[in-house]
């Protein structure tokens, strides 16, 4: 059991590229990596999505369904899959997460999640229903709205529907480092941006020219403790690795505020059988708790969580955050 909570301590340093982990039920492909705004790679450009859940029984910790999605996408080109952790986030306004990838088309695979029973279920590509994704160079790509509701005992039917740019930038849009969004269904173009004039900037040199720049390396460690029912541990944990972009994202975008934020945040909760959540999840502390929107971002991803419970469980959950540079 010791041996379990050391190995559990000693989780990988994660940059702000990340790799998205997977449980063993969601086969891990390649990363795709967020885009911060930067200028695109001459062989790259960028996508988006959103997503609704509708069907699905709301759990006792939140009032409404909680659960992030799987989806895995096939470069034909390259002919490599890729896997992508997508946070469900509101449908309206600015989208909550930018890729970049590959320039080319696309298949969609499968999309997975984990409902409020804790059960995956999983919506599979065929070719009676496959569906084909573009991402042009150096151009940013909507991939629509995703209607997702359950089918059957262990399946999702997803619908998948096209809707106007919610791409947007502060900057004028001869200053922008992506020429256009186009429909990411049939490539027709829907919004124009800087245009052109990114191609001779990009290839001059793409990496240092973009609106926003990252350089630092963020490292975050976590350690469970389910005391008495440490020896199911490693189911948890499992669930915890795909959830980690998540919660570093919490902690980038407040070193955006504070760049010496650092240290730890404690939370105690107990794992409901019943609802697969964390139910009464509070925070207890840790050095980094003076930053009340990041506890209240871990505290909002960790309720948004479904783990498979066979029994009641008390357990404390603490992340360490800090900045190698």
């Amino acid at each position: 059991m010791r041996d379990w909570l050391l190995k559990l301590l000693l989780t990988a340093v994660l940059s702000l590229s990340g790799i998205l982990a997977a449980t063993n039920s969601f086969a891990a492909g390649a990363a795709f990596k967020e885009w911060a705004g930067e200028y695109f790679d001459q062989r790259e450009g960028g996508f988006y999505l959103k997503t609704q859940l509708k069907g699905f029984k709301a759990s006792q910790q939140t009032s409404f369904m909680t659960g992030n999605i799987q989806i895995k996408l096939f470069s034909i080109l390259r002919k490599k899959e890729y896997l992508l952790t997508h946070r469900i986030s509101a449908i309206r306004g600015y989208p909550a997460e930018l890729w970049k990838a590959p320039s080319g088309k696309y298949i969609i695979r499968s999309v997975s999640m984990v409902d409020t029973s804790g059960k995956i279920r999983t919506w599979q590509g065929t070719r009676k229903n496959m569906k084909t994704l573009i991402i042009k160079r150096q151009i940013l790509s909507n991939f629509g709205l995703w209607t997702i509701t359950p089918r059957g005992a262990n399946g999702l039917k997803v619908k998948f529907a096209m809707v106007g740019n919610s791409y947007k930038e502060n900057s004028t849009k001869s200053e922008s480092s992506v020429a256009a969004v186009i429909n990411g269904f049939n490539g027709v173009v829907q919004e124009k941006f800087a245009g052109k004039k990114i191609q001779k900037k990009a290839e001059e040199n793409y990496d240092r020219l973009g609106s926003v720049t990252v350089t630092r390396q963020i490292e975050m460690y976590y350690a469970l403790n389910l005391f008495k029912h440490n020896y199911r541990a490693q189911s948890i944990a499992d669930v915890l690795k795909v959830y980690e972009p998540n919660m570093r994202k919490c902690y980038t975008d407040r070193l955006r505020k504070d760049d010496n934020l650092k240290g730890t945040a404690k939370y105690l909760f107990i794992l409901s059988k019943v609802t697969g959540t964390m139910a009464k999840l509070k925070n207890s502390g840790g050095t980094a708790a003076r930053d009340a929107k990041l506890v209240s971002c871990l505290f909002y991803e960790m309720g948004h969580i479904q783990f498979p419970v066979p029994e009641t469980m008390i357990g404390e959950l603490t992340y360490t955050f800090g900045v190698v540079y």
